[in-house]
């Protein structure tokens, strides 16, 4: 009887104990990741790409990026931007040579004629990780991107080391391209990592973090841009663990931008009826309105031919920035 009740409670413990551990064994939704590889020279690019960003757009948790490689065609204006970063990037997959060819998760390569079917992605949707990542991004000053990863281990995994890959991609990059395209998405335009990526040990330990920092030029032509991480497999088969994205948000001016006190002013506030202009500008130059809580609530360009009228904004004090003028200036808007 002894024996059956010390039986009974060695079993109790081991079950306890093996609740105690599965409680531990947590999981997040694993980021579907879609890369692209096209050139603005090819023709089947032209052709095929349209339902791929059908697709897409029909599934919007999946993150997108276009690369373009110099193979096959070499005069593609978008891979002369960067032509080592794109074809780095092609080259690690062994898909150099033609386009075009989507990468999905690191691991199966599909061809241009199945991107009209979003029956190819749903292998890559509705998965788990034990790997979180926490990715935030700010514009510092006029000309420079802040990055910092947070990569969270919350359950058990298999790989203790991985391959870091950090890029920067421009949302929507309008140019018309040789093959007739004029709109392209998530276009790549520079790794923060390098091209080739880093190694990193991962978290030991379920709840520990690694904290990756990062800062790079923002130059100006790149548009509206968002940062990527990937966390990949350092086996032959780079598989994808996890990634992420987030869009880069300006920070709001604070203090005085350091400018020549006896030059005239070229952003002017008129508070009688609300209307921004710019005097004497010979150039077009792109604005940015924060309110008081240093949120982005209007977006313009300015030149000495056009005004803006600010009526529609809540009454308030809000700043103007012009980075290409180096200008700012506080303005009420009432009603």
């Amino acid at each position: 009887m002894k024996t059956s009740k010390k039986l009974t409670t060695l079993l109790s413990l081991a079950f306890v104990l093996c609740n105690t551990n599965l409680s531990f064994a947590q999981s997040v939704p694993q980021k579907g990741v879609v890369e692209h590889f096209t050139n603005s020279w090819c023709s089947v690019c032209a052709g095929s790409n349209p339902a791929l960003y059908t697709t897409l757009r029909n599934n919007p948790n999946l993150l997108h990026i276009s690369y373009f490689p110099s193979s096959p065609y070499s005069g593609c204006q978008i891979n002369r931007y960067n032509t080592a970063g794109n074809d780095a990037r092609t080259r690690f997959y062994s898909v150099y040579g033609s386009t075009p060819k989507v990468v999905l998760q690191g691991g199966l390569v599909i061809q241009g004629n199945s991107f009209s079917s979003s029956a190819v992605f749903n292998s890559i949707q509705g998965q788990t990780t034990a790997l979180d990542i926490r990715l935030t991004t700010t514009q510092i000053r006029t000309d420079s991107i802040k990055i910092r990863a947070t990569l969270i281990k919350v359950g058990s995994l298999n790989q203790t080391t991985a391959l870091v890959y950090g890029l920067i991609t421009t949302d929507t990059l309008q140019y018309n391209a040789q093959n007739g395209e004029r709109t392209h998405y998530n276009v790549f335009r520079s790794a923060f990592t390098g091209n080739n990526g880093v190694t990193v040990t991962l978290p030991t330990q379920v709840g520990d973090s690694l904290v990756l920092n990062y800062a790079i030029p923002y130059p100006s032509n790149w548009g509206r841009v968002s940062a990527s991480l990937i966390v990949q497999e350092t086996t032959t088969s780079p598989n994808i663990i996890q990634a992420s994205r987030s869009r880069v948000r300006p920070e709001a001016p604070t203090g005085i931008i350091k400018r020549n006190n006896l030059a005239p002013k070229l952003l002017q506030f008129s508070s009688s009826n609300n209307t921004l202009t710019a005097k004497e500008l010979n150039q077009t130059t792109a604005f940015r309105i924060f309110d008081s809580n240093g949120k982005i609530v209007l977006t313009g360009e300015l030149n000495n031919t056009n005004s803006i009228n600010l009526s529609a904004l809540k009454s308030g004090v809000y700043t103007v920035f012009a980075p290409a003028i180096n200008e700012q200036l506080k303005v009420v808007v009432g009603r």
